[in-house]
């Protein structure tokens, strides 16, 4: 019994006395070495937290499509546009990417037809604002599906659409813009004219689906990939389309 409490007692002192020597480590730290110390532990996290968001980025990147993050520019046969749409229901995921690529195609004639404009020198208001009517007036619901993925995870469904819209449409498009002002549509058909011109010999984009034609909707819904885990979250998506 004495000597439990002689080996009780030295593991009491020992223990004691290590955390003297931590207390004295600790108290004999500087001011300046203290915020040193605080200062390389909020670095260490940062740069960890940097890390991770780099590895989230790259996964994401490997589950895309690569016309989502790259999209196909204007060619020989048309416009493209790519779209995201996400739901619990896959029917509303299908009808939002549609949505959004339609919107994407907008924008996108918007800056092919401008940057037609600045090339040949003449871009002022007064030609934007003739752009932004062409556009109104251009029946995006004549755009053909190029390609389709859709995802299944925990968040319902996740899909991504590319469209293209040939320039018949444009042409039909210019043909009804000239019925109603003649001389905006003269400005228009010269920008859609060097448009042809530096796109005539430019290949036809091909994706995956381009040789089985693509997906149609209700195709689509019988090749869904499961995703492991979360998707991709969509403002990063976008993030990287933005900055494409």
């Amino acid at each position: 019994m004495g000597h439990n409490r002689t080996l009780l007692c030295r593991s009491v002192f020992v223990g004691g006395a290590s955390m003297m020597l931590m207390l004295a480590g600790c108290a004999g730290q500087t001011a300046t070495e203290k915020a040193l110390d605080r200062e390389a532990a909020l670095h260490e996290r940062a740069e960890q937290r940097v890390a991770e968001r780099e590895s989230r980025q790259s996964d994401v990147i490997e589950t895309l499509p690569d016309w989502i993050v790259k999209k196909p520019s204007p060619d020989a046969t048309g416009v493209y546009g790519a779209g995201i749409g996400t739901s619990e229901s896959i029917s509303l995921a299908l009808q939002k990417a549609n949505i959004d690529a339609r919107r994407d195609m907008a924008q996108e004639i918007d800056q092919v037809l401008s940057a037609e404009t600045t090339m040949a020198g003449d871009s002022d208001a007064s030609f934007k604002s003739i752009v932004n009517t062409f556009i109104d007036s251009v029946d995006v619901a004549g755009a053909e599906d190029v390609d389709r993925v859709i995802q299944s995870g925990r968040e319902g469904y996740r899909v991504y659409t590319l469209l293209k819209l040939p320039y018949p449409e444009f042409n039909r498009a210019l043909s009804e813009f000239s019925r109603q002002d003649e001389s905006a549509a003269q400005a228009m058909q010269s920008q859609y004219d060097q448009l042809m011109a530096r796109v005539s010999d430019t290949p036809a984009f091909e994706s995956e689906a381009s040789e089985q034609n693509a997906p149609s909707d209700q195709q689509s819904r019988r090749r869904v990939t499961p995703i492991d885990g979360e998707m991709p979250d969509e403002a990063l998506v976008r993030a990287l389309q933005e900055s494409r």
